[in-house]
Protein backbone atom coordinates (compact mmCIF):
# COMPACT_ATOMS: atom_id res chain seq x y z
CA UNK A 1 0.00 0.00 0.00
CA UNK A 2 1.49 3.35 -0.95
CA UNK A 3 1.23 6.67 0.87
CA UNK A 4 -1.44 8.01 -1.49
CA UNK A 5 -3.82 5.14 -0.83
CA UNK A 6 -3.50 5.57 2.96
CA UNK A 7 -4.48 9.23 2.71
CA UNK A 8 -7.54 8.37 0.65
CA UNK A 9 -8.74 5.91 3.30
CA UNK A 10 -8.50 8.28 6.26
CA UNK A 11 -11.22 10.74 5.18
CA UNK A 12 -13.50 7.78 4.57
CA UNK A 13 -12.92 6.60 8.16
CA UNK A 14 -13.61 10.11 9.44
CA UNK A 15 -16.84 10.31 7.45
CA UNK A 16 -17.83 6.88 8.76
CA UNK A 17 -17.15 7.95 12.36
CA UNK A 18 -19.21 11.13 11.92
CA UNK A 19 -22.06 9.14 10.42
CA UNK A 20 -22.05 6.63 13.28
CA UNK A 21 -21.80 9.46 15.83
CA UNK A 22 -24.80 11.26 14.31
CA UNK A 23 -26.78 8.02 14.23
CA UNK A 24 -26.02 7.48 17.92
CA UNK A 25 -27.22 10.99 18.76
CA UNK A 26 -30.41 10.44 16.82
CA UNK A 27 -31.12 7.25 18.82
CA UNK A 28 -32.43 9.39 21.67
CA UNK A 29 -36.12 10.06 21.14
CA UNK A 30 -38.44 12.54 22.81
CA UNK A 31 -42.07 11.69 23.55
CA UNK A 32 -44.77 14.17 22.60
CA UNK A 33 -45.28 14.82 26.31
CA UNK A 34 -41.61 15.62 26.85
CA UNK A 35 -41.50 17.93 23.83
CA UNK A 36 -44.56 19.78 25.15
CA UNK A 37 -42.97 20.07 28.61
CA UNK A 38 -39.69 21.29 27.12
CA UNK A 39 -41.58 23.92 25.15
CA UNK A 40 -43.71 25.17 28.04
CA UNK A 41 -40.82 25.06 30.51
CA UNK A 42 -38.34 26.61 28.09
CA UNK A 43 -35.94 23.65 28.36
CA UNK A 44 -33.55 23.75 25.42
CA UNK A 45 -30.73 21.35 24.60
CA UNK A 46 -27.56 22.14 22.72
CA UNK A 47 -25.85 19.46 20.64
CA UNK A 48 -23.28 19.05 23.41
CA UNK A 49 -26.04 18.60 26.01
CA UNK A 50 -27.77 16.02 23.79
CA UNK A 51 -24.47 14.15 23.62
CA UNK A 52 -24.11 14.24 27.42
CA UNK A 53 -27.70 13.11 27.84
CA UNK A 54 -27.15 10.15 25.51
CA UNK A 55 -23.94 9.24 27.36
CA UNK A 56 -25.89 9.29 30.64
CA UNK A 57 -28.56 7.08 29.07
CA UNK A 58 -25.92 4.59 27.97
CA UNK A 59 -24.29 4.67 31.43
CA UNK A 60 -27.63 4.03 33.17
CA UNK A 61 -28.48 1.30 30.68
CA UNK A 62 -25.17 -0.45 31.38
CA UNK A 63 -26.17 -0.61 35.07
CA UNK A 64 -29.47 -2.33 34.27
CA UNK A 65 -31.65 0.68 35.02
CA UNK A 66 -35.01 0.67 33.21
CA UNK A 67 -36.32 4.16 33.91
CA UNK A 68 -33.83 6.81 34.93
CA UNK A 69 -33.83 10.33 36.25
CA UNK A 70 -31.00 12.23 34.60
CA UNK A 71 -30.00 15.56 36.10
CA UNK A 72 -27.76 17.74 33.97
CA UNK A 73 -26.87 21.28 34.97
CA UNK A 74 -30.23 22.92 35.74
CA UNK A 75 -32.35 20.41 33.84
CA UNK A 76 -33.86 17.02 34.67
CA UNK A 77 -35.11 14.30 32.37
CA UNK A 78 -36.95 11.06 33.02
CA UNK A 79 -35.88 8.56 30.38
CA UNK A 80 -37.14 5.09 29.49
CA UNK A 81 -33.89 3.32 28.68
CA UNK A 82 -35.29 0.37 26.74
CA UNK A 83 -36.74 2.68 24.09
CA UNK A 84 -34.19 5.49 24.69
CA UNK A 85 -37.11 7.89 24.99
CA UNK A 86 -37.23 11.03 27.12
CA UNK A 87 -40.57 10.85 28.93
CA UNK A 88 -40.57 14.27 30.58
CA UNK A 89 -38.28 17.23 31.17
CA UNK A 90 -38.00 19.84 33.91
CA UNK A 91 -36.15 23.07 34.43
CA UNK A 92 -34.37 24.35 37.54
CA UNK A 93 -37.51 25.79 39.14
CA UNK A 94 -39.25 22.41 38.93
CA UNK A 95 -36.39 20.53 40.63
CA UNK A 96 -36.89 22.03 44.09
CA UNK A 97 -39.22 20.08 46.37
CA UNK A 98 -39.95 17.55 43.61
CA UNK A 99 -40.75 13.88 44.05
CA UNK A 100 -39.80 11.57 41.20
CA UNK A 101 -41.71 8.33 40.82
CA UNK A 102 -41.54 5.36 38.48
CA UNK A 103 -37.75 5.43 38.24
CA UNK A 104 -35.26 2.81 39.37
CA UNK A 105 -32.06 4.80 39.08
CA UNK A 106 -30.57 8.24 38.62
CA UNK A 107 -27.58 9.73 36.82
CA UNK A 108 -26.25 13.14 37.77
CA UNK A 109 -23.94 14.76 35.22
Amino acid sequence: MNEHSVKSIQPHKSENFNQVFQEKLSELKFSKHSLLRMETRNVKLTDEERKKLLEAVEKANSKGIKDSLIIMDNKAFVVNLKSKTVITAMDKSMLKNSVFTNIDGAVII
